[in-house]
């Protein structure tokens, strides 16, 4: 009976060490008590203004390069320089901005670009002698206004919307048009994006004028024009290695939706 007495003793005093094992590793399991680990970092893209972000307001500039190509020996060369917003002038009769070029030493050069914008046109004035008259135009440069389709044409070029929609560019998503471009004088990139608050990427522009004052060396001729940074202040907007290096395809994704909303 001592005997039986004892094992029924140890077999109780088992379970219960067994039942507190099972206990505690419950109680190790159980997180809730635990405060909770801080959720992953998100980047999430800046939503849509609800207004049409000015391309100009006061504090942009932007950073160009021109790409120029000598007609003799066909080397090329590039020019990098600024164009700083540098407030209100009037032309034609109406209210405008002017904006100012610098070369890459900080010397101003050429005359300054006047342009206004209006509902999301942008405007830019021409005054030129077509060697009978004076001429003075207001031509449109480009459009983002998201209701309608644009096409540009003039004696020297020829630009179509051809899709619309959003591109993000650092960090921020901004309303877009993509544009099919055909220069009769010069080659550049076939498409261009112009987007909301900063302007063509590619330069595109049409020409109205019939004689135009280039600032590359001597004997060459314009390839191409870029777009390489847009500052808003002290904000750096846009930054063209966000772009692939394969010429005229975007890293970025650009999307096909409704900009009406």
């Amino acid at each position: 009976m001592k005997n039986k007495s004892t094992y029924m003793q140890r077999k109780s005093l088992f379970g219960l060490m067994t039942m507190c094992a099972i206990s505690f590793m419950a109680c190790d399991n159980d997180k809730s008590s635990e405060p909770p680990l801080p959720p992953d970092p998100v980047l999430t893209p800046e939503a849509l203004t609800a207004e049409l972000r000015p391309v100009l307001s006061e504090g942009k500039r932007w950073v160009f390069e021109d790409s120029y190509r000598n007609i003799y020996d066909g080397s090329t060369s590039t020019l990098t320089y600024t164009g700083v917003l540098d407030g209100d002038t009037e032309a034609g009769g109406l209210a405008a901005k002017k904006i100012r070029l610098y070369s890459e030493d900080g010397q101003e050069f050429g005359t300054p670009i006047v342009r206004r914008e209006e509902n999301g046109n942008v405007y830019r004035y021409w005054y030129f002698n077509d060697g009978y008259d004076m001429h003075e135009i207001w031509g449109l440069s480009y459009n983002i206004t998201p209701q309608n389709d644009v096409t540009i044409v003039t004696p020297k070029s020829h630009i179509i919307t051809i899709s619309r929609g959003t591109i993000v560019l650092q960090g921020k998503t901004r309303r877009a048009i993509k544009v099919w471009v055909d220069f009769n004088e010069k080659h550049r990139y076939p498409y261009d994006y112009v987007v909301e608050g900063i302007g063509p990427l590619f330069g595109s522009e049409p020409i109205y004028s019939y004689s135009l004052v280039s600032h590359g060396p001597e004997n060459t001729v314009l390839d191409y024009s870029r777009l390489l940074e847009c500052y808003d202040g002290e904000e750096k907007i846009y930054d063209h290695r966000e772009f692939n290096d394969a010429l005229y395809v975007p890293e970025v994704v650009f999307t096909d939706i409704d900009l009406q909303q």
